[in-house]
């Protein structure tokens, strides 16, 4: 292989247009998201599947900051990370 690089590699070594670390949400004293991580970087497509009130659409609420996550208990930062090319909503 030669110095360049084909298309199939640069997408595969450009950075996550969205990551979610750590991610803890309780509603009262149920757990919904419990140490949740997701990462998905360009032209990935995304499923999710999980029973009803599994969490789905919170965990996509949280990635668009619709809704604010809980702080674990051991004072790790988490969060969400949007890649500086993600596009408004």
């Amino acid at each position: 292989m030669t110095g360049t690089v084909r298309p199939s590699m640069r997408k595969r070594m450009s950075p996550p247009l969205l990551t979610l670390q750590g991610i803890h949400l309780t509603f009262g004293v149920t757990p919904l998201l419990d140490g949740a991580d997701l990462q998905v970087g360009e032209g990935e497509r995304l499923c999710l599947v999980g029973r009803n009130g599994s969490g789905k659409s919170t965990l996509m609420k949280v990635a668009a900051g619709l809704v604010e996550a809980d702080l674990p208990a051991f004072g790790r930062a988490l969060g969400c990370v949007r890649g500086s090319r993600a596009r408004p909503y």
